[in-house]
């Protein structure tokens, strides 16, 4: 008896330093999603207002204290000298909402008749293609989040230039 479990162990210790685990990586087959803050919606112009935060270079003027050696002996002078400096700017940003479909994170359609009450005020998560976003990303959104697909691919690393920042007042409830 005790040679038959003896077996039996070792067989099962064989079978599972043997057993291996898959040897592909469980990838998402789609970019990530892009999440923005929806400011509103104008169902009628078929425009949707994104507010976009992201660091503007700045270059400064600042005087600094510099220690130099003149004729041998350490003198603290102020220079003038430029920096770069990131600087967070918020701006409004319009997009087009023609082409787009609006869907729920579990897949389900949103009414264009809904989306200026469910979206303003919110953050969306948006499509990269028009393939939509790969369920391994789904299951980290809340059931509430709507997810926009756009009606074309979105360029990688373009984002619509506004030229000028503006000041972004509360959002329209």
């Amino acid at each position: 008896m005790i040679r038959i479990l003896t077996v039996v162990a070792g067989l099962m210790v064989v079978a599972c330093i043997t057993a291996q685990a898959p040897t592909e990586p469980l990838l998402p087959k789609t970019a990530p999603p892009v999440f923005r803050i929806v400011y509103k919606v104008d169902a009628n112009k078929q425009i949707i207002q994104f507010m976009v935060t992201e660091f503007v270079p700045q270059v400064m003027t600042v005087t600094v204290p510099v220690t130099k050696s003149i004729g041998g002996r350490l003198v603290t002078v102020t220079e003038t000298q430029k920096i770069t400096k990131l600087v967070l700017v918020t701006k409004l940003v319009d997009e087009s909402m023609q082409g787009m479909t609006f869907t729920t994170s579990a897949g389900g359609p949103v009414p264009m008749r809904d989306i200026g009450r469910l979206m303003t005020g919110k953050v969306i998560a948006m499509a990269a293609d028009t393939t939509g976003i790969d369920p391994l990303y789904r299951k980290a959104l809340s059931a509430d989040t709507i997810i926009v697909i756009p009606g074309k691919a979105i360029p990688m690393g373009q984002v619509p230039a506004v030229p000028i920042p503006i000041p972004v007042p509360a959002p329209v409830k």
